[in-house]
């Protein structure tokens, strides 16, 4: 990873260091991860969607709002420092929703997003695939309380900060589209699974109502000849891709688009693939 100096000036603003709002925590099982988002040469933002498996979804839940704890601290000698990354907070009564949330979260390998929405568009992310938090949970119910305490920890020290991401939140699985003409609309999400194609086909955008700034994800569906999307006009958008590359859906090759409106012209302007 290569290394970036730079300046960190005062904070501007009143009250930049008040704790923010919490929402709810979204939680991602790792194994359902398809392709996960990478850092900008600064190590820190994140470029795209989290894009789930086709049939996978995240998932949230309840932490009390003042109880949500996230946190990182440096650990290890010298050669081998990293950081530890955590999440704390609780879960108030007693519910067969939440017990059976713990039951079947034992030992598997979770990603966390906090802070997203309650005013806030862009989240954190804790986690990875290939370095996951883990639940440590436990429970009390005695005359002063009955809740549940849910931390998060990773196994292993990494060698990332949490990510801050501005990538797509949802709670639906993703669109599956029966050809290449697609209607990207927030009633059908923000992730597109395309079809797999015998004569191959390109992809147009046939109508959109997604925000400046949204990003919009594609998942190819491969077969003989697949589906292509090249930097043109297409359809109701006009499409811009890095190096002028045309993009091919090949089998699970996933591209994130970014919804740039420049008045009449609504842009899709790449900003990763895989």
């Amino acid at each position: 990873m290569t290394v970036i100096r730079k300046s960190v000036p005062r904070p501007t603003g009143v009250g930049v260091g008040m704790p923010s709002p919490k929402g709810e925590v979204t939680v991602i099982f790792a194994a359902d991860v398809l392709t996960f988002p990478s850092r900008d040469a600064n190590g820190v933002k994140m470029l795209g969607n989290v894009v789930l498996l086709t049939g996978a979804q995240m998932y949230k839940i309840y932490a009390s709002p003042k109880s949500q704890k996230a946190s990182f601290e440096t650990n290890g000698d010298e050669d081998n420092e990293g950081f530890v990354v955590k999440f704390e907070g609780s879960h108030p009564g007693d519910s067969l929703d939440y017990n059976e949330f713990v039951q079947n979260t034992l030992g598997q390998g979770v990603i966390l997003i906090y802070g997203k929405g309650c005013g806030d568009n862009q989240g954190k992310v804790l986690g990875s695939p290939c370095n996951p938090m883990k639940l440590k949970a436990s429970f009390i119910d005695d005359k002063d309380n009955k809740k549940h305490t849910l931390a998060f920890e990773q196994s292993y020290q990494d060698r990332y900060v949490p990510g801050f991401y501005d990538g797509v939140v949802s709670y639906a699985a993703n669109y599956v589209s029966v050809d290449t003409s697609l209607d990207m609309l927030k009633t059908n999400g923000f992730v597109y699974q395309l079809p797999s194609l015998a004569i191959t086909a390109v992809i147009t955008a046939t109508s959109i109502d997604l925000n400046h700034g949204d990003v919009v994800s594609l998942i190819g569906g491969g077969g003989v000849a697949p589906a292509t999307l090249a930097s043109a006009v297409a359809g109701v958008v006009t499409v811009i891709l890095a190096n002028g590359t045309t993009w091919t859906g090949l089998t699970d090759a996933v591209i994130n688009l970014q919804v740039f409106k420049a008045g009449a012209t609504t842009y899709l302007i790449e900003q990763s693939r895989s």
